[in-house]
């Protein structure tokens, strides 16, 4: 069976992606779906879920997991390249009240596109990301990546 773990990071909320995996999960009975699910408001019916996984947990399940889907954060994206996982990420946008601005947004369009990085924006791209898993290259430690990850943090840190 194949583990997904999603995460929206351990300080905010993340209902949009939560929802969407939540919905998408019934169409792939042979996938676990294992969330971390924030202080959000929605609650999932169809995944395993808990607001927040200690450290030594959390780290269990990422190595464990298959494929990481995540909001468009540096840390859950490095730790995915690092981790030679490939990650789905959905970026929090200013226009649905999910984050102060859009620096992930910026983030999102930045990294998809580098190796091992997936963007998607609703069920359908999630879920042909999914189908294709098998065919999905993972992110690796390059100098390229590491270049392009420390680029990428001064940008925004410029924000």
């Amino acid at each position: 069976m194949r583990m997904i773990l999603v995460t929206v990071g351990t300080q905010l909320g993340f209902d949009r992606l939560i929802k969407i995996v939540d919905t998408i999960a019934i169409d792939f009975p042979t996938y676990r779906f294992i969330a971390q699910i924030g202080n959000g408001d929605y609650l999932p019916l169809n995944i395993d879920y808990k607001r927040s996984y200690d450290r030594d947990e959390f780290d269990t399940l990422f190595k464990e997991a298959d494929a990481i889907v995540a909001h468009a954060g540096m840390g859950s994206i490095i730790s995915a390249i690092e981790s030679n996982k490939p990650i789905f990420i959905m970026p929090r946008e200013l226009k649905f009240n999910e984050h102060r601005n859009d620096h992930q947004l910026h983030t999102f369009e930045k990294f998809q596109g580098l190796e091992g990085c997936y963007g998607f924006s609703d069920e359908y791209s999630l879920k042909t990301l999914l189908v294709e898993l098998d065919l999905l290259e993972a992110g690796s430690i390059n100098n390229e990546n590491i270049n392009f990850c420390h680029q990428l943090i001064r940008l925004i840190d410029s924000l």
